[in-house]
């Protein structure tokens, strides 16, 4: 028999039922003056209707409620019963409006909201094709019937729903793997086929002696099994197990493993070293006289040999004193107070005084830049200072354009901070339109009071 609509849907009180949403049914305008349309499932919910109509280009064109058509006879029990208004008709009040419209809507549904039209069209789809005929409702049908050799379809039988749904998945595992898997699942199945064909016909005893038989009776192999790549030799035996613990041969192993000349010969690429050369330490007068001498060089010997090529032109009464020539320090550099950082700029100083007491994260300096093209900031030679030392011990925060560069510390007691530098330099450059500000502690100390801020500044020389 062909697909049916329902002739009743269910009763939906909530007006969200999924079941009950009618798509696009289709109804002919009549040609009077008032078009008044029943959906066939009719009461709907107002709140879900959809109203369309095809125009000459065959599009469709979504009508107005209010304006198009109203939503007319309401169903007050209902309607009170679930907050939601309910209608029974559809009036089409646009005049111009002819030919098919469509609706969309929601049906509350229920046993006594039936439609009609399905009723009549689902009797007339029954009249014109096959009705199917129970079997008790055959007549002078025979008491029984010889059996005869057939064939049947598996899923018609009773009871063997498991059977089809496993092979369904056996089938989906062998389009799914190797080539090598597939001979072995394949073989895997016939044995299981043959196990289950030799439980139904083979004599219990027989079958108990199949079963307690552990020789490999099926010729399984290791690929059916998943160790293909396992190679069939004996690892370790007792023998040799044996020989390894005794002590001439631990003798042996332990000569090899206190042995430090390279026994197994590796070489430096197999270490990664391959662009090392094979150089030794040279000396120092290698360093000052012979320059075509091949040898690494180590942090001491160059320093001396530094001091040796230079000791004709400074002399060491020099070194370190006013007017001289400035000493390296431990590490070979040149101090930071000796460089002058100013070098190549002329310099102006900046300052500003916070009277108040700073409140938490109040803005006690801002100053954006105008000197084009640029303007540094020296704040290694910057103070922050206070005329009523902190409590406990706070830090001024400075930002550029909103982000920390760095910030004065001040200690509990002390009267000046001491600037740390977040990017490592202590020379800031600002650009034409930067933004450079100071911000008190996020929390407000109870004594620190009369900020004063001391900025050397320079613009290029």
């Amino acid at each position: 028999m062909p697909n049916q609509k329902p002739i009743f849907l269910p009763l939906d009180l909530t007006g969200s039922s999924s079941l009950n949403l009618v798509e696009n049914e289709k109804h002919a305008l009549s040609s009077v003056a008032i078009k008044l349309i029943k959906p066939q499932y009719s009461p709907f919910y107002k709140k879900d209707l959809v109203v369309t109509v095809t125009d000459a280009d065959n599009s469709s064109i979504i009508l107005s409620s209010g304006t198009d058509y109203q939503c007319v006879d309401i169903v007050s029990g209902i309607t009170k019963e679930t907050g939601l208004e309910v209608y029974r008709f559809i009036l089409i009040t646009r005049q111009n409006i002819s030919g098919t419209v469509g609706i969309t809507y929601r049906a509350l549904g229920g046993q006594q909201n039936g439609s009609v039209v399905q009723t009549l069209e689902n009797a007339n789809a029954a009249l014109a094709t096959d009705v199917q005929v129970l079997w008790s409702e055959v007549h002078d049908k025979p008491n029984g019937f010889t059996p005869k050799p057939h064939s049947q379809d598996a899923e018609d039988l009773y009871g063997m729903e498991y059977l089809r749904d496993a092979i369904a998945r056996i089938k989906a595992d062998i389009l799914n793997t190797t080539n090598s898997r597939k001979l072995g699942l394949n073989a895997a199945i016939q044995a299981l086929i043959k196990e289950w064909i030799l439980i139904r016909i083979t004599p219990p005893g027989e079958l108990n002696a199949h079963l307690d038989n552990v020789s490999n009776t099926h010729t399984l192999t290791k690929a059916q099994i998943g160790l293909e790549d396992v190679q069939n030799t004996v690892l370790c035996t007792p023998a040799a197990l044996k020989k390894l613990l005794s002590s001439d041969e631990k003798g042996s192993q332990l000569g090899h493993l206190s042995d430090y000349n390279n026994p197994h010969s590796l070489t430096k690429a197999q270490l990664g070293l391959d662009n090392v050369s094979d150089y030794g330490v040279t000396a120092i007068d290698n360093t000052t006289s012979d320059y075509t001498a091949e040898g690494y060089v180590v942090v001491a010997t160059l320093a001396a040999a530094v001091q040796n090529l230079l000791a004709p032109y400074i002399k060491k009464s020099n070194l370190g004193v006013a007017g001289g020539v400035a000493k390296l320090s431990s590490s070979g550099t040149t101090p930071t107070a000796l460089i002058p950082v100013e070098l190549g700029y002329t310099c102006a100083d900046v300052y500003d005084y916070f009277v108040a007491k700073p409140t938490a994260n109040q803005v006690v300096f801002s100053v954006t830049t105008l000197r084009n093209p640029h303007c540094v900031v020296l704040f290694k030679r910057s103070v922050l200072t206070c005329s009523i030392s902190p409590t406990a011990a706070c830090i001024f925060t400075v930002l550029k354009n909103g982000t920390k560069i760095g910030q004065f510390t001040f200690s509990a007691g002390d009267a000046q901070g001491v600037y740390t530098s977040v990017t490592g330099t202590y020379m800031e450059k600002l650009l034409p339109g930067d933004l450079l500000q100071v911000k008190a502690p996020a929390t407000a100390d109870t004594t620190l009071a009369g900020i004063g801020l001391g900025l050397m500044a320079g613009v290029p020389a």
